[in-house]
C-alpha cells in the first residue's frame, strides 16, 4: 500500500505539493512495517508448558518435582495477558525450569474437564494450581486471577523452598 499510495498511484501528480506529501506518507509506512516486522521477530520465549496428562503428574509425584498446573483458555483476557508479559519474563522462564510446567486448555472442552476442575477445585480461569514435590496442592500459593511477574515469582519461590 505504501509504494502504491507513494509511487505507483498517479492521483495528483500535477501537484507537486501532494506528490511530495504522498511520497513522505508511503515512507513513513514502509518504515512502521519494517519496524513492525524487526521487533516482532524478537519476541522473548516463554515458559514451555506440556498438556495435560494424568502420567505426567504422576510421574512427577514419583520423581518429588514441582508442578505449576496452569488453568487457562484463549477466550480468557487475564489468561492472555499473563502469558505476554508474566510468562515471557526471562527472571519467570528461567525459574520455570526447575519445575513441571503443565497447561490445562480450556479453550476447546477437554476430554477430563468436569473431573479436573472437581479434583483441583478450578472456579474459572485463570487458575495456577503448585504442586508440592509429594505430589499435594499448597492450597496457599493458588492463583485465581491476573497477577504481575513479581507475585508470580513469589509463589514460584515459595513452591521450590517446601
Amino acid at each position: 500500500a505504501a509504494i502504491h499510495l507513494g509511487w505507483v498511484d498517479q492521483t495528483g501528480a500535477s501537484l507537486r505539493r501532494f506528490s511530495l506529501i504522498k511520497r513522505v506518507l508511503g515512507v513513513v509506512m514502509i518504515g512502521g512495517a519494517l519496524f513492525y516486522l524487526w521487533t516482532a521477530g524478537f519476541q522473548p520465549k516463554g515458559i514451555e508448558w506440556v498438556p495435560y496428562e494424568e502420567s505426567l503428574m504422576t510421574e512427577a509425584a514419583r520423581e518429588k518435582q514441582p508442578v505449576i498446573l496452569d488453568f487457562s483458555a484463549e477466550w480468557c483476557e487475564p489468561c492472555l495477558i499473563m502469558e505476554r508479559t508474566v510468562f515471557r519474563d526471562p527472571m519467570v522462564v528461567k525459574r520455570s525450569r526447575h519445575f513441571l510446567n503443565v497447561r490445562v486448555d480450556f479453550t476447546v472442552p477437554h476430554p477430563h474437564q468436569s473431573a479436573l476442575m472437581e479434583r483441583y477445585d478450578v472456579k474459572g480461569v485463570p487458575t495456577i494450581v503448585f504442586i508440592n514435590r509429594e505430589g499435594v496442592e499448597e492450597r496457599g500459593l493458588r492463583i485465581e486471577s491476573l497477577v504481575n511477574k513479581s507475585q508470580f515469582l513469589e509463589k514460584m519461590k515459595a513452591l521450590a523452598a517446601e
